[in-house]
């Protein structure tokens, strides 16, 4: 179930299993088809996760993978501020 991958997969990396948190929001990602809502926040999840392991380019990645979807803007607020952040720190300032 791709809800259960967002959810588990984020309390992972939350609690610094990061590679169990990993591979969870990936397998998500493969079986959420076009749940748009669910893989948002797979995206958003990996984010976090990959910029936890300074992995910042594969952030910026899957930060704009989730704010290109198609759900509600407001909801989209933590991947732009976590994306801008991001951009910020490594000199992007476009």
């Amino acid at each position: 179930d791709p809800y259960v991958c967002s959810k588990l997969g984020a309390l992972y990396v939350e609690t610094e299993k990061i590679a169990e948190g990993v591979d969870l929001l990936a397998k998500g990602v493969k079986i959420a088809g076009d749940n748009y809502d669910i893989l948002y926040e797979l995206y958003y999840h990996l984010g976090i996760a990959c910029s936890r392991l300074q992995n910042f380019k594969q952030a910026i990645i899957y930060y704009q993978a989730a704010i290109k979807l198609p759900i509600y803007p407001m909801l989209k607020l933590g991947a732009y501020n976590n994306l801008g952040n991001l951009l910020k720190a490594t000199g992007d300032f476009k």
